[in-house]
């Protein structure tokens, strides 16, 4: 039936889809091959060593309770084993077996200061006579399915997935038609195949969690429907963003690396994290190329350059290519010779993962270390060897494969190891995969093999790391987040130049043990104001509803400190607009003077106490509007209360889901007119809502906060009421701090971190590092660099 099943499909060169040949990318069926088929049905013998590795490495890692142990051997033995078993010998050749790759697969996962994690992946099978299901679709749904109820997942994407990847009874019946004429259409044809993957978690609550991971073949698809497996890919990567932009903007970043300088990466299979209804899932593009040297992982790992290129590949590479005793010269362009060069587990295989909300994909790269190493012993002494530079020695590898083979050459630990992003940017991480001959080992000792295991300290457990521990097989090593880095083009006016600032990671004045903090710097928009933003929103979406024509006589009035009134006269003044700006002499002469510069007529309220008083601003907006209602041809811009100015504070929330594409933890903003951070709180709660939003005042006038307003001298924020814009459903909390910590803050960050800011952005990073000194490590907290602090010399900053 192997035979069969091979020569019908690569013989097929009729086919649209003629560079599939083998439908699973020449996998071939070893089992079959190797005479496994002869013998008894795989799932009963395979059962008790299952149930033996299972049993003994989660007595081994230290990670799980004795009642956890048992919930997860049961969850194997009761929920997963009697979904896999074949109806007749005939089923066996349909598992895609490799020398590394079986039915049934068991693997540690090792990362720094996280508890050792086990997983186990199986292949169920749909029986082969099921009559109106000849492709054994239904019944792998069904089984699938049950599994993930099992494992409480959220079904909603799970569906989706399945229903893009699996054929439509049209497509079905047009494929049996078309291979009709070779006897039996379904005979010939492979069945729908998954492999389905079992993560079990290791909770501190005693509460049992299970993610489960589906993967699937896209191949068969693009038999039926004559597609090649890119254009499929993409239809079933729409079909699951559901709309979700950033997650298109990734798969976009994807194939134009796949379809231009990455073109010898081809797609093998796809995946999707079947998680609880509360987490984010994660969908998975596999693709293999057969090249295999450091530039060449280097190429696909920064995606052709679009991403940064870790630091420490070059002494990572040498343990997982078996290449120590390799100069770092002769290491770039280095070509190993490849054991088995037809074998699609030969060369690199980069995985691209993608997440709603996220702009830029997570890459991972599969080595397989077996096809380089000189000795299969060398392969366990190097993975020790990654343990202890983790400071994850205590884990002895070396003296459990020693504990289950002796002194036998081969381990049972030829397989694959993989290099993937995580949010730190300098950890390591991986799983051991162990393969068929260690279970082979391990089963003949029995469950209670002594796997030797220093004591180790207890390492607290979270759901968050399920974000951020090794998925799949092997190493792991974890680089920065980023979307593309490229230089801006060129742009045909100054107004193009708003937005797209970058992040700065502050790290002098952040305390230790605290989460990573993040300074968005809108000071380098064209005025050095992130109000640039709303100052062009303001006029555009008027002049989109008609309130306004360029160049047409019509001047802008606005009550302004000069925080706005600056962006509105440079916006003006590029547009054609004539700009009137009520404002005090309690403000800044910088700000004064650069409305001026940009021609706006400065219309001055005086301040008695020189301070900004709780009845300042509404003796100003009470000017601003007498002026408007006193010419017809003036537009009253109302920066309070008007919602255009939300339109592109939106756009800086797009942003920072480009540039976090793991998601960001808390965001804290000084409020104003409240336009920037319910702006990007509409943004960023709408991709995980569970971020924390959080406004920030002056201690002195709490008007959110505590509900009164008062005295203060940090210009552009706290007008003394509470702002019309405020929505309480997109803010978590009002903190206020004092106004001399925010000065003291802008000296530390010239001082400490090298950068100019006024006293608004003092106020957000006093807020920001006292919510990443309670997020704790591992967290991500970002605010915002307002302006810049040139604007403030001639003042007490």
């Amino acid at each position: 039936m192997t035979e069969t099943y091979q020569s019908t499909i690569v013989s097929d060169a009729n086919s649209a889809s003629k560079n599939i040949h083998n439908l699973y990318s020449r996998v071939d069926h070893s089992f079959a091959i190797k005479g496994i088929s002869q013998r008894k049905p795989l799932v009963s013998s395979w059962l008790p060593t299952i149930q033996d590795t299972l049993s003994s490495l989660l007595r081994w890692t230290g990670s799980y309770p004795a009642e956890l142990r048992e919930h997860y051997l049961n969850f194997a033995r009761e929920v997963v084993v009697p979904r896999l078993n074949p109806s007749r010998a005939a089923d066996w050749p349909h598992y895609i077996g490799t020398h590394n790759h079986g039915p049934y697969e068991i693997s540690i996962a090792f990362a720094p200061q996280k508890k050792a994690k086990v997983r186990f992946s199986v292949q169920p099978l749909a029986a082969s006579d099921a009559g109106d299901d000849p492709l054994g679709q239904k019944d792998l749904r069904k089984k699938v399915e049950d599994l993930a109820s099992a494992c409480h997942a959220d079904h909603k994407r799970l569906n989706t997935f399945i229903d893009s990847v699996f054929l439509t009874d049209e497509e079905q019946a047009g494929l049996l038609e078309k291979h009709a004429n070779r006897g039996d259409a379904a005979a010939v044809l492979p069945q729908q195949n998954c492999f389905i993957a079992f993560d079990l978690e290791p909770v501190d609550n005693g509460i049992p969690s299970i993610n489960m991971k589906l993967y699937l073949f896209p191949q068969l698809k693009a038999l039926a429907t004559g597609r090649d497996l890119l254009d499929v890919t993409e239809s079933i990567l729409i079909r699951l963003a559901d709309g979700d932009k950033a997650l298109l903007a990734s798969w976009e970043m994807v194939r134009t690396f796949l379809t231009s300088d990455g073109k010898e990466n081809l797609l093998h299979f796809l995946a999707i994290d079947c998680l609880g209804p509360h987490m984010k899932p994660r969908f998975k593009v596999y693709t293999h190329t057969h090249v295999n040297s450091l530039a060449s992982a280097r190429h696909v790992i920064t995606m052709g350059g679009r991403i940064p290129s870790p630091k420490y590949l070059n002494t990572l590479w040498p343990l997982l290519m078996d290449m120590e005793d390799v100069s770092l010269a002769e290491r770039d362009g280095l070509q190993k010779p490849l054991r088995e060069p037809n074998s699609k587990y030969c060369g690199l295989n980069p995985t691209f993962e993608l997440v709603p909300g996220n702009a830029a994909p997570v890459v991972k790269m599969y080595v397989p270390t077996w096809q380089y190493a000189r000795d299969e012993p060398g392969i366990v002494r190097r993975y020790q060897r990654l343990l202890q530079t983790q400071g994850l020695g205590h884990y002895d590898i070396e003296d459990a494969v020693q504990s289950v083979f002796g002194e036998e050459r081969d381990t049972g630990l030829h397989n694959m190891a993989s290099i993937v992003s995580a949010r730190d940017g300098e950890s390591v991480a991986f799983t051991a995969y162990l393969g068929p001959r260690f279970w082979e080992g391990l089963s003949q000792k029995g469950a209670d093999v002594h796997w030797p295991v220093e004591a180790h300290p207890h390492i607290p457990w979270s759901a968050e790391v399920f974000e951020e521990t090794v998925n799949e097989v092997s190493l792991q090593l974890k680089f920065p987040n980023t979307s593309a880095l490229s230089a801006p083009p060129p742009v045909h006016s100054a107004l193009d130049a708003i937005g797209n600032a970058p992040c700065v990671r502050l790290r002098k004045v952040v305390p230790e043990g605290s989460a990573d903090v993040y300074l968005k710097l809108e000071s380098l928009n064209p005025t050095g104001s992130y109000k640039d933003r709303l100052a062009r929103a303001i006029v555009e979406e008027a002049e989109k509803r008609g309130n306004l024509r360029p160049h047409a006589g019509s001047t802008i009035v606005e009550a302004t400190g000069g925080s706005t009134g600056s962006p509105l006269a440079f916006v003006c003044t590029l547009k054609g607009y004539g700009f009137h700006a009520v404002c005090s002499d309690v403000f800044a002469k910088e700000k004064l003077r650069t409305m001026a510069a940009f021609g706006a007529f400065v219309d001055i309220v005086h301040s008695p106490t020189g301070k900004i008083t709780p009845d300042l601003f509404p003796s100003m907006v009470k000017k601003a509007k007498t002026v408007v209602e006193d010419n017809e041809r003036y537009y009253a811009a109302e920066q309070f209360r008007n919602k255009d100015c939300m339109a592109d504070y939106k756009t800086l929330g797009d942003e920072l889901v480009q540039q976090f594409p793991r998601g960001i933890d808390a965001f804290c903003g000084a409020i104003g007119g409240a336009g920037m951070v319910m702006g990007v709180a509409k943004v960023l709660k709408g991709v995980r809502a569970e971020t924390m939003i959080v406004t920030l005042e002056p201690a002195s006038s709490p008007v959110v906060a505590k509900g009164h307003g008062g005295v203060h001298g940090i210009e552009g924020i706290s007008p003394g009421f509470v702002p019309p814009l405020l929505d309480d459903t997109l803010h978590d909390e009002a903190r206020a701090y004092p106004e001399d910590e925010a000065r003291a803050m802008c000296r530390r960050l010239a001082k400490e971190e090298g950068l100019l800011t006024g006293t608004s952005t003092g106020l957000n990073v006093v807020g920001a590092l006292a919510l990443a000194k309670e997020l704790g490590p591992g967290k991500v907290v970002v605010t915002v660099a307002c302006d810049t602090g040139l604007k403030y010399r001639s003042g007490n900053l």
